[in-house]
């Protein structure tokens, strides 16, 4: 399912097996406001009652679900990729809320969801190559922020000095980050499901940035992060995990790996997991989604990120990792899968407002089955005759019209397209009157059968969708900026 919020208009396009749908949302503006309003609910644990929460969340989805539901396949297929736009990359489509008079039901208890920045970038075939890592996991957690935890005292009182040496931090709100004890036990119960030679751990006053930079990150099949982060959306390079403030010496050391030193890393994850607030947010960019810590760790080659979109409870987020990589090992599901196993597992235990258990979501390039279950070996390098084919793949889906109304343009125009974008007119009538004499002669260009094998546009609202403009985008503005305030992980301190 791919969403696009114009300036007047919006619209949602749904892949099904053997066709393509599209059809016209409600006013992008009233989408936008509505996006902003469930994500604002969402961030407030406290001061908004979970009430509001499933009002939003069903209104929502009244707006950008309900007009696509009509279509076969849709309802019945477990999973769903997702690629959202404007103000709904700030929505969790997981805790969207189902009409179910009986019972509180969201999509995460029927279908199990993925986002992925842009269809282009997707690898359906299989093609890609599946991580041929050394190392099972990499796992940092519990880093040490503040001068009075016992684990500094510890070090302080076997060291030469009684005082660490001063040295500059570059994060000014250093001293305000406080312990997170629920990641040690989350790193612990991961931890036990791999056989302890596979593991590297950095915790506690191990877990600095100068250690976590110091490792081949492209080594680990999976790659957990359970600190703080902050996330700036305006120079989305600053946004960072916020790591240990001192070393195993205790010296004060700067604890920030930002999305810079991120660009430098080469991953082969399997799975990537940024089990801190925000790590989805960043910049928006159009048609490229939120740039920002998940999304670098995605472009720099995991195949799967799972990030959070707003602050997470310390224990729920651990109850919900833990759960994730049961079913992910054990259930050799795939990383989609695997969330959603979690997320209905917290459900069902009566936690039933989405706040405490659908802010992580998982962004994908590459679709197919999961991990191999522990001694299963991985699949080998792919023929390089299956990467080129790949390539080739993504330089045709770049160079694609993007939009229904450039493809029209183009048969208009006499064109030459290629088949693959192509499209079957099942409603001639309901194309523009130049269009309808184009096809009717057979000036388009493109041979009927081209035309007939592909994709199907069928509905009769095809004016061409106008540029963006800021004004479907001024309700996602006041989001972002919010988002940037909100840096800490545990909630109501």
């Amino acid at each position: 399912m791919s969403y696009w919020l114009g300036s007047e208009s919006a619209y949602a396009w749904v892949v099904l097996p053997r066709a393509i749908h599209w059809t016209r949302l409600p006013s992008p503006v009233a989408v936008a406001d509505q996006a902003v309003a469930f994500h604002h609910s969402l961030t407030r644990l406290v001061d908004v009652p979970p009430e509001r929460r499933l009002h939003d969340a069903r209104a929502l989805y009244e707006m950008i679900m309900r007009p696509i539901e009509p279509w076969p396949w849709l309802s019945g297929a477990r999973q769903w990729v997702v690629i959202p736009d404007g103000a709904l990359d700030y929505v969790p489509f997981a805790a969207l809320a189902m009409p179910d008079p009986k019972a509180h039901s969201f999509v995460a208890t029927r279908h199990d969801v993925a986002l992925a920045p842009a269809a282009w970038m997707l690898d359906t075939s299989g093609a890609r190559v599946r991580s041929r890592a050394r190392r099972a996991l990499l796992l940092v957690a519990d880093p040490v922020y503040q001068p009075d935890d016992p684990r500094l005292a510890a070090v302080m009182r076997t060291s030469a000095t009684s005082q660490p040496p001063a040295r500059h931090s570059l994060d000014p709100d250093r001293g305000r980050y406080q312990r997170l004890p629920f990641t040690a036990q989350e790193a612990a119960q991961i931890s036990a499901q791999f056989p302890p030679a596979d593991v590297d751990q950095l915790i506690g006053l191990d877990a600095t940035r100068d250690r976590l930079l110091s490792l081949d990150w492209s080594a680990y099949r999976f790659i957990h992060i359970a600190t703080h982060g902050i996330v700036d959306a305006q120079v989305p390079q600053l946004s960072a995990l916020i790591l240990s403030s001192y070393d195993s010496s205790g010296r004060v050391v700067d604890g920030a790996v930002r999305v810079a030193d991120l660009s430098l890393e080469s991953l082969a994850a399997d799975v990537a997991v940024l089990s801190a607030c925000d790590t989805a947010l960043g910049k928006q960019v159009p048609s490229e989604g939120l740039l920002g810590i998940g999304s670098t760790m995605l472009a720099r080659g995991a195949r799967a990120v799972v990030a959070s979109l707003w602050p997470v409870s310390d224990e729920i987020g651990a109850r919900l990792m833990t759960e994730f990589y049961r079913h992910l090992l054990r259930d050799s599901m795939s990383p989609a899968a695997a969330l959603g196993a979690a997320m209905r597992s917290v459900v069902s235990s009566g936690a039933a407002d989405p706040a405490l258990w659908a802010a992580y979501q998982v962004s994908v390039v590459a679709l197919g089955p999961g991990p191999p279950a522990r001694g299963v070996a991985s699949r080998g390098p792919a023929p390089a005759h299956e990467g080129a084919e790949l390539e080739t793949r993504r330089m045709r889906a770049i160079q694609a019209p993007a939009r229904v109304e450039r493809l029209l343009d183009g048969l208009i125009s006499d064109r030459q397209l290629s088949p693959k974008d192509s499209y079957q007119i099942r409603d001639p009538a309901a194309l523009p009157s130049p269009l309808q004499k184009a096809v009717a002669v057979g000036r388009a260009g493109v041979p009927g059968q081209q035309l007939h094998d592909l994709a199907v546009v069928h509905r009769r609202d095809v004016a061409p969708p106008v540029p963006r403009a800021r004004s479907a985008r001024a309700a996602a503005e006041s989001l972002r900026r919010e988002g940037r305030a909100q840096r800490h992980r545990v909630l109501g301190q």
